[in-house]
């Protein structure tokens, strides 16, 4: 499916990302943490469709893990749900871990966003010039967790085609093994070949020239002017000081003005790429039904 957003220019995607990634991360306003969770689920169900609700359904269970587990080990707080071995389940510690597990929650939905629409190459066409070491190193460890699993995938079909899955758990245990040394190394030595190849082409060296098929456009120069008016809204919401950043479970709900122009700006500024695509696809379906 086409991803509307990753044919903006690779800044937009970034300053995007990142603001969406750190706002979350620090943000512990219940309504700011409602607002980022039910984005970015949209926005994933936007671009993978059915292969995000499994993703999405294990966030839930991890998000309610998170809620449930964190009273048995933090029991501070003053209101009293229950005791446990005689220690307290209390009201203040569930309220964090739900706090928690939705913070957890959308930045985890955030990133896998991220992968979908900032390839290595819109990294490196970034930050290539002003640090191409460190951009290479950070686009390798993004691409690493998908890479392994698809390489386990393939490793392990072989070995299935061939009869290497093992039947008892001594041949299970044989078999996991095998295929995790044939993982290592073959990491290892695309590593060696990437770095060499790298090398090669004269990366990161002083005065090295690269060509870029990204310009700013018009819509690209629209758009981030309005990401800064959105993060100008935010960062005035949060400057009131009625938007919690640190949880504190005896702080209670202010909606201020001030507040309220950050929520809308938070609002506004996480549905802009889920406004693109479902934008682009009813154009798409409009003049296919023309046809």
């Amino acid at each position: 499916m086409r991803k509307e957003f990753s044919n903006y220019h690779p800044a937009n995607n970034f300053i995007f990302f990142a603001c969406a990634i750190i706002y979350g991360m620090f943000i512990s306003d219940p309504i700011f943490l409602v607002i980022t969770d039910i984005c970015a689920t949209m926005y994933l169900v936007a671009i993978k469709r059915w292969e995000s609700i499994k993703l999405i359904i294990g966030m839930i269970v991890v998000l309610l893990a998170i809620a449930v587990i964190n009273p048995i080990f933090n029991t501070n707080g003053e209101t009293v749900i229950f005791l446990y071995f005689g220690r307290p389940y209390t009201l203040e510690a569930l309220k964090y871990g739900f706090v928690t597990g939705a913070m957890f929650y959308s930045v985890i939905l955030w990133f896998v966003c991220y992968n979908e629409i900032m390839t290595s190459d819109k990294f490196i066409y970034l930050f290539g010039k002003i640090m191409p070491s460190m951009s290479l190193v950070f686009t390798m460890v993004l691409r690493f967790v998908p890479l392994l699993k698809m390489r386990i995938e393939r490793i392990t079909t072989a070995r299935s085609v061939i009869g290497k899955t093992g039947i008892t758990k001594k041949e299970k245990y044989q078999n996991s093994s095998t295929v995790l040394l044939a993982l290592t190394g073959s990491s290892l030595e695309n590593g060696a070949i990437c770095a060499d190849s790298m090398k090669g082409r004269g990366y990161g060296l002083e005065g090295r020239s690269s060509y870029a098929i990204y310009r700013l456009t018009n819509r690209d120069l629209l758009t981030l002017l309005v990401l800064l008016i959105c993060n100008i809204g935010v960062i005035y919401g949060i400057a009131s000081g009625d938007v919690m950043i640190g949880y504190n479970a005896e702080s209670e709900l202010n909606v201020t003005l001030a507040t309220l122009i950050g929520m809308i700006s938070y609002l506004f500024m996480l549905f802009i790429p889920t406004f693109l695509q479902v934008k682009e696809e009813l154009i798409w379906h409009i003049s296919r039904s023309k046809i």
